[in-house]
């Protein structure tokens, strides 16, 4: 079994059906962000599901995907319990964004961290402790990509000992 297909496959979906997607797909998502890896196993990340992506629109110039996403996710992570929020929770995302494209869901991530924190913060009534990282729109994509050539394997940014 191997995971290089999904991540072929797996590209940033910005249009989608007008379909939404069940909670128990919602949660195998989830599922999946919470084995991510995190410094000293903190597991600071928290989700806030949200099927009114709506109220998200114009928090940054990057939140287009959310205008037909039925679905978003809201990744934050508490900043007291761990110094490295941002890195453990952008692994729960990619687990998310992997795991969707594995259930034949598009997703898009949503760049939060700086732009939008205010507002999102007041919106979502998310505590000042918490970092907010990203929004992930999600849905069935609108759209059929190709996946991903080997020939985006650039060999020239790899580095053995030294640069």
């Amino acid at each position: 079994m191997t995971i290089v297909p999904e991540i072929k496959k797996r590209h940033s979906i910005r249009q989608y059906k007008n379909q939404k997607v069940s909670k128990e797909l919602i949660n195998e998502l989830l599922k999946a962000a919470m084995f991510a890896p995190s410094a000293k196993n903190q597991r600071c990340w928290e989700f806030i599901v949200t099927d009114n992506t709506q109220q998200l629109l114009n928090l940054t110039p990057y939140t287009l995907p959310l205008k037909t996403a039925p679905h978003a996710i809201i990744v934050i992570g508490d900043k007291n319990k761990s110094n490295h929020w941002i890195d453990d929770c952008s692994a729960a995302v990619e687990n998310i964004l992997l795991q969707a494209t594995r259930l034949g869901l598009g997703t898009c991530w949503i760049n939060m961290y700086k732009t939008g924190d205010k507002k999102l913060r007041k919106i979502m009534e998310i505590p000042n402790n918490y970092g907010i990282l990203c929004a992930i729109s999600i849905g069935y994509s609108d759209r059929i990509k190709q996946e991903h050539s080997d020939k985006e394997f650039e060999k020239q940014k790899i580095h053995y000992e030294k640069f």
